[in-house]
Order: structure tokens, then C-alpha cells, then sequence
């Protein structure tokens, strides 16, 4: 069975570094069963990190990870829609980022696809796999 999953910038992370959860990361990012969905703005927060961490090969990393991942633009649909969810949910939710509404709002209109992260915030996303 095929799944749609959105990659985090989270997730990614912990994937790169190999931590235990990386470890987990790993094995659904790299099962051929499924569909790996990413968005430019997770792709330029994690070179942000990597450069930020003294990572010395990005680009090479990034090369050999976009083997298992489609990166999608984002249009202004999603994020007119994104940002009335942030909204709403930061009455309740002071840490929640734009750019995580625009993750959930993007797997929502992926048919409710997973959302694998590290991010305790996406617990408002009724499919997370918070790893």
C-alpha cells in the first residue's frame, strides 16, 4: 500500500544526524512503498540548519536525500489557508510556526497525508507520526 507522507524540516534533521529517531526517519523516508513529499520552505529551514551546525557536504547531503523526496512549491491558496490555521491555532498554541500550518495545510490538500516530525506541535494534525 502507497502513503503519502510530508517530511518536516524535523525529521529531516534527526535523519541526517542519525539519532535514534533519525534511525526511524529513515526507515519510512526510504521505503519504496512510499510517496515522500517535502516544500521548498522545509528544504531551505534545513540547509539553514546544516550550515548553522557546521555541516561541511550540504549539498552532496541534499543530492543524495532528494533521491527520496518531491519537493513542492507552495501556492498562495495554501497559504492564504495556512495562515487563517495558524491563527486559529495559536490562540492555544504560542510555539506554532507558519511554516508548520503550511506542512499540515499541504498534507491536508494531499488527501490528509502523514506528517512525520519531531515536532510536538503537529499534534494538532490528526495524521502525525511524531517520531
Amino acid at each position: 500500500m502507497v502513503t503519502e507522507i510530508v517530511v518536516d524540516t524535523s525529521a529531516l534533521i534527526e535523519y541526517t544526524f542519525v539519532t535514534e529517531k533519525g534511525k526511524m526517519a529513515k526507515e519510512i523516508i526510504e521505503n519504496p512503498e512510499n510517496i515522500i513529499l517535502t516544500l521548498s520552505i522545509v528544504i531551505g529551514e534545513f540547509i539553514s540548519k546544516l550550515e548553522r551546525s557546521g555541516v561541511k557536504n550540504v549539498k552532496e547531503l541534499l543530492h543524495n536525500l532528494a533521491s527520496y523526496l518531491i519537493t513542492l512549491p507552495i501556492d498562495s491558496e495554501t497559504c492564504f489557508n495556512a495562515g487563517k490555521k495558524h491563527a486559529e491555532l495559536r490562540k492555544n498554541e504560542k510555539e506554532i510556526s507558519v511554516v508548520d500550518c503550511i506542512i499540515m495545510q499541504v498534507a491536508e490538500e494531499h488527501g490528509n497525508a502523514i506528517v512525520l516530525t519531531v515536532d510536538n506541535h503537529f499534534k494538532h494534525y490528526k495524521n502525525s507520526k511524531i517520531l
